[in-house]
């Protein structure tokens, strides 16, 4: 505790005891009265060397309450809670793990364990962000800026699958379409327009015998080798669920980080699969998740028996403002429709707002969800 002034460490652990609010009104009160004391002798000299014959503990303890005030604004308590690390306690506050050992010696007796009920103190002031979390940061401001602005009432919420302990491999980008090959770009369109799902179905020839089905794999790409490797139970899967990020760009590792970071989800993205709109991943770039690798439960839907028999599909977009992009349509369809071969089984389609337990409007009023129950209903 090197070059702190006398004090501070008494002052330090009262405060840890006391919510910070409270605890700087009770400073704030003493030093008023202690202020008051102070100069009570100029006015009153003969009755206050009666009363307080030595004054000199006045000053002192005005000077205590000015460095307990100083260790309120130097530092922040924090309750240890159930499934807590020092790693993720200090990945909360934006601060390192060793700033909070340091100041929290006495507390964690040299060790680096920490228990419920624990109370820590937090550095005010984090270190300068590694370039590395500046880019994971993107995706929390791009989901605040569209959970701020709109203010749905039936927004979607994650919240993570319970027996989920498992440390997650990093996600790995499976290649997009090539350059040689011939797919359509879609129109940019503004906001004001309305899109339907026959405009949808008009752009993608889904059905015809010459359709994308009757191609090679346009989508799957490296993506159907990571499918087939994966050790599927038959008929465990039933339902393929579609969602959207509800965000303008992002990709699955930006989307892991939130979900793993900022929701608490020990098995990281929610989803078994996203598809890239071509901001942060290339458009219609299928990636597949951890969930799907490992054959795990989704953390897509607001019920435990429904994330253990639907795989989740997160189209990267917001689709209360703007429609998928044609290649993120067609990729959707190929990815699907080669689910259904890999695990032998014809599932159940449903948006994430038809099945799920609580209120949302996920995947997003402009999603052409007539398109998808036409071709998988």
């Amino acid at each position: 505790m090197r070059g702190r002034p006398p004090g501070w460490q008494l002052c330090a652990c009262v405060h840890a005891r006391l919510p910070a609010l409270l605890f700087l009104h009770l400073c704030l009160l003493l030093l008023s009265i202690l202020l008051f004391l102070s100069f009570l002798p100029f006015f009153f000299p003969q009755l206050v060397n009666k009363l307080i014959p030595n004054r000199a503990w006045g000053w002192v303890a005005t000077l205590l309450i000015l460095l307990a005030s100083a260790a309120n604004l130097c530092a922040v308590n924090h309750v240890v809670q159930d499934g807590e690390s020092l790693q993720s306690i200090a990945d909360q506050h934006g601060v390192s793990a060793s700033s909070i050992a340091d100041l929290n010696r006495r507390e964690l007796s040299g060790s680096s364990a920490v228990r419920p009920g624990m109370n820590l103190l937090i550095p005010a002031t984090p270190p300068k962000k590694r370039e590395s979390e500046a880019v994971y940061q993107r995706y929390d401001e791009f989901r605040t800026a569209s959970t701020t602005s709109k203010g749905i009432p039936g927004r979607k919420t994650l919240s993570s699958t319970q027996g989920d302990a498992a440390k997650i491999p990093p996600i790995a980008a499976p290649a997009a379409p090539s350059e040689g090959e011939t797919v359509v770009e879609a129109p940019r369109m503004k906001l004001s327009e309305r899109p339907s799902d026959s405009d949808a179905k008009s752009e993608i020839n889904v059905t015809s015998e010459g359709g994308i089905f009757n191609r090679r794999y346009r989508y799957l790409g490296r993506a159907k080798a990571s499918i087939d490797a994966a050790d599927v139970e038959r008929g465990r899967w039933r339902i393929v669920v579609l969602h959207h990020s509800e965000t303008q760009r992002g990709n699955a590792r930006l989307f892991d980080h939130f979900h793993r970071r900022k929701r608490g989800m020990k098995n990281g993205l929610a989803y078994h699969f996203v598809i890239g709109n071509g901001t942060d991943s290339r458009d219609g770039e299928i990636e597949i998740g951890p969930r799907w690798r490992e054959q795990k439960d989704g953390g897509h839907v607001r019920s435990r028996a429904l994330n253990a028999v639907s795989i989740g599909i997160c189209f990267v977009g917001d689709f209360n403002h703007s429609r998928p992009t044609k290649k993120q349509i067609a990729a959707c369809i190929e990815l699907v429709k080669y689910l259904r071969r890999r695990c032998d089984t014809r599932f159940r389609f449903a948006l994430h707002r038809e099945i799920n337990p609580h209120p949302t409007d996920c995947p997003g009023k402009y999603f052409p969800g007539r398109l998808f129950h036409q071709m998988f209903d």
